[in-house]
């Protein structure tokens, strides 16, 4: 079996006040236990994912922070930070991404936040949700390509409609490294460029990665 150059993740609408904070979304980030969903939702047939560029591609940066599965660090930075209204999971309606809902709406729950899903097919998921931003939290999969375009999927322009900025974030520095990433034409340069993207992506958290399905 191989992974695909693509990712499925929890994207953080960062417009809902309740995740437009990065301390929530990182406490958040720490109540998920990636491998109770693969070995449990998905069967083993895929692996942890934890930032936007993968293994083996161009500025993969694994020394970039990480918020490991922490339940009880989850409820105690969650404590005083309780959303006034369920969170709204939206995702397509599909075996697979339904397992994977349920499993992380119960272990959002148990550290006290609540979550309603919404399951819906490919043409509503894509007119209604995703080109609106019309949800809090979007579990969806990317593909990421061999050389990782993360400009259109994580780039403050492409925020809106029709971009590709599930999360709605923005932020100048990592728009800066992304953009000399993407002009650069020595490789080296390149990869330098999208690691500093990596750490500036994972410490603001827009979304948690959660795996790589294997074929």
């Amino acid at each position: 079996a191989f992974s695909l150059p693509a990712y499925v993740g929890l994207f953080f609408n960062t417009k809902t006040p309740y995740l437009s904070d990065a301390a929530t979304r990182q406490a958040l980030a720490r109540a998920i236990d990636r491998d109770r969903i693969i070995d449990g939702a998905l069967s083993s047939a895929a692996v942890p994912v934890y930032y936007p560029i993968l293994p083996g591609q161009p500025g993969f940066n694994p020394k970039a922070a990480r918020y490991p599965y922490d339940p009880a660090a989850a409820i105690s930075a969650l404590q005083a930070k309780k959303p006034a209204r369920p969170l709204r999971l939206v995702t397509l309606k599909s075996p697979e991404y339904s397992a994977v809902a349920r499993d992380l709406v119960q272990q959002l729950n148990s550290v006290g936040i609540p979550v309603e899903i919404k399951e819906v097919d490919i043409v509503s998921l894509q007119q209604n949700h995703i080109r609106a931003r019309n949800y809090d939290l979007l579990l969806y999969g990317q593909n990421a390509g061999v050389d990782p375009d993360v400009y259109s999927f994580w780039h403050s322009s492409q925020a809106a409609d029709p971009g590709l900025n599930v999360s709605n974030y923005k932020s100048t520095e990592a728009d800066k490294l992304r953009e000399a990433a993407r002009l650069g034409r020595d490789a080296s340069m390149r990869a330098t460029k999208y690691a500093g993207f990596v750490d500036v992506w994972a410490k603001d958290t827009p979304a948690v990665l959660l795996y790589s399905p294997r074929y």
